[in-house]
């Protein structure tokens, strides 16, 4: 039975890479198979040992999925490239377990990439909460001087440089894009790519346990001929950081690290090590200036109502751009375009997310498709301390 099935012609393969994501790797499957595509398609599950039972679930709810179980956390990265040397599909979907796939997204997506023979690569639009009020933005190719403003001092000393500036207007861009997009970069969390393709970019890099394997595959299907592009129309949640992992920082720090030996010469790399460990040092003596932090309580008591963001109306604007982020330099961000000069932050959200601060802003969206200049960024404290306390 087995055998017959994986003879039958294969449109899309559709692989997950879970791991200890029971609940939301379940919801991502169901979501699969009531939006499947029209075409042949089969799924793969990679699973990285998880220990929540998430084998025996997907075996006993889905015995059609094509699942790998392997004794150990082979990383993000090898898991699919375990699923992808499996696969016979014409294209293949990379998709993250913490995704709901909306109707027809997956069809809207292989009517634009089987139509148009050098797209390389597709992805959809991505919300991060379930309600679609906010849009998750696009992952842009990793430079040096990223780099520099990003993990620097000097992305807060000038937070409106060229380079952010330069990021903000793509994102934007795609935000309010309502027809196929070509795009520099994705992520790997939804991520369409030609079997051709793969045979000529490579597969991913197995040394990119997790993080930045998704921008290094994207750069070599470029450097191979073939563009990126987002389809608006093809939408999808993606509910974010759900997979557990106690060292994620240490994670993501060796990837870019990888990343930047990968593309740059040794005495560039030397270099930003240097002025990171300067402008880290210079970080850590201006901290002791700063007496006004607070921390949040890690007492886990769910929050019970939303939080309103309010704003001045201005004047002949047709709606506002807000952006929301942890960050002050807008690096990681959401977006939401807003009807009203107000917006209640979703619940769901506000229990997923780390208690903090959270910066945002607003653009004035006018009329005539023009965008105004963003607000001076205000602050939101969200904390868990028992009892529910959001402040401005």
């Amino acid at each position: 039975m087995g055998l017959m099935r994986r003879m039958q012609l294969v449109h899309i393969s559709i692989i997950i890479v879970s791991y200890n994501t029971k609940e939301v790797t379940i919801n991502c499957l169901l979501s699969v198979y009531q939006n499947h595509p029209k075409q042949p398609f089969e799924v793969i599950v990679v699973d990285n040992n998880s220990s929540d039972g998430s084998c025996k679930a997907i075996e006993r709810d889905f015995p059609e999925v094509i699942l790998i179980k392997n004794s150990e956390n082979a990383g993000f990265a090898a898991a699919n490239n375990q699923g992808i040397e499996i696969s016979n599909g014409e294209y293949v979907l990379l998709l993250n377990p913490d995704t709901i796939v909306l109707p027809n997204a997956l069809n809207k997506m292989l009517a634009f990439i089987d139509n148009n023979p050098q797209a390389g690569a597709v992805t959809s639009k991505k919300w991060i909460d379930e309600g679609k009020t906010i849009q998750s933005p696009l992952l842009h190719p990793f430079t040096i001087r990223q780099y520099i403003f990003r993990y620097t001092f000097l992305g807060k000393l000038f937070p409106s440089n060229t380079v952010f500036k330069k990021m903000w207007g793509k994102d934007i861009e795609a935000l309010l894009s309502q027809e196929p997009l070509e795009v520099d970069c994705f992520p790997g969390s939804c991520m369409m790519v030609r079997r051709d393709v793969i045979k000529k970019a490579g597969l991913l890099d197995e040394r990119f346990f997790m993080f930045f394997e998704d921008i290094d595959w994207c750069f070599r299907i470029k450097k191979a001929g073939y563009k990126l592009f987002l389809i608006p129309a093809a939408e999808i949640v993606h509910l974010v950081s759900q997979s557990p992992s106690g060292n994620l920082s240490k994670i993501y720090r060796s990837s870019m690290v990888y990343y930047l030996k990968k593309h740059y010469r040794r005495p560039v790399i030397w270099f930003l090590n240097m002025l990171l460990l300067f402008f880290r040092g210079l970080s850590k003596v201006l901290s002791h200036f700063n007496l006004g932090n607070e921390k949040g309580s890690e007492a886990a008591k769910l929050l019970t109502s939303q939080y309103m963001l309010h704003w001045p109306t201005i004047s002949f604007a047709k709606k506002y751009i807000l952006t929301i982020s942890m960050d002050s330099t807008f690096i990681n961000k959401g977006f939401s375009i807003v009807e009203k000069n107000s917006f209640e932050v979703p619940l769901n959200l506000l229990n997923r997310w780390p208690d903090g601060h959270y910066f945002w802003k607003i653009a004035p969206l006018y009329e005539n498709g023009r965008i105004g200049e963003f607000s001076t960024p205000k602050i939101f404290k969200k904390f868990k301390t028992g009892k529910e306390s959001l402040t401005q």
